[in-house]
């Protein structure tokens, strides 16, 4: 199943922009489309209210309800078939339900997509992996947080994901051609 992280105005165009984003969302649209022939997809994004303990580190963004909050129209949400959960950690599983639609369609490998690599994805990964599923990431499917000057610390993330928790990465035209349970 795909699991898009916060394609959200604040990621995509706001103050946490990602220049990859244009690179991303034709590969982003690619996995949902693939994955729309077995399962819904799952978009989890950040909501957040101002009480969030998240806000002790950071400034508050992607207020719950605002428009900072919302999808991108880029991505191409089948709002009948596919869920939007709302989350207020790094983790796509503290609190949006996510494990629940998971075991209720008995998936057993999750694709995650988004943003970012490096903050959301990364906690989710590591979240997947102790409740047991297998983790994809497609490196053009996927932002990063980190400025240009700290690519080469992501580098150190995608060998800790891939070490600690057996993510594999793959580019998106490798992972269309997969076979599982999606």
């Amino acid at each position: 199943m795909v699991i898009n992280i916060d394609t959200t105005e604040e990621c995509v165009r706001g103050r946490y922009a990602s220049p990859r984003f244009p690179g991303c969302v034709v590969n982003i649209n690619d996995l949902l489309q693939w994955s729309s022939g077995y399962n819904r997809a799952v978009h989890v994004i950040d909501s957040h209210s101002p009480e969030d303990v998240e806000f002790k580190v950071w400034d508050n963004h992607a207020m719950k309800g605002s428009p900072a909050a919302s999808l991108v129209p880029e991505i191409a949400v089948d709002y009948e078939r596919d869920e939007v959960l709302h989350k207020n950690s790094f983790s796509a599983f503290n609190n949006t339900g996510l494990d629940y639609i998971l075991t209720e369609y008995a998936v057993d490998t999750l694709i995650f997509t988004g943003a970012f690599l490096d903050i959301s994805i990364r906690h989710s990964v590591i979240d997947a992996f102790y409740r047991g599923y297998d983790t994809v990431v497609p490196f053009d499917a996927v932002m990063l947080h980190a400025s240009d000057e700290e690519v080469d610390g992501s580098l150190d993330i995608v060998n800790e994901m891939r070490v600690m928790y057996g993510t594999l990465f793959a580019f998106t035209d490798e992972v269309l051609r997969m076979e599982v349970n999606k």
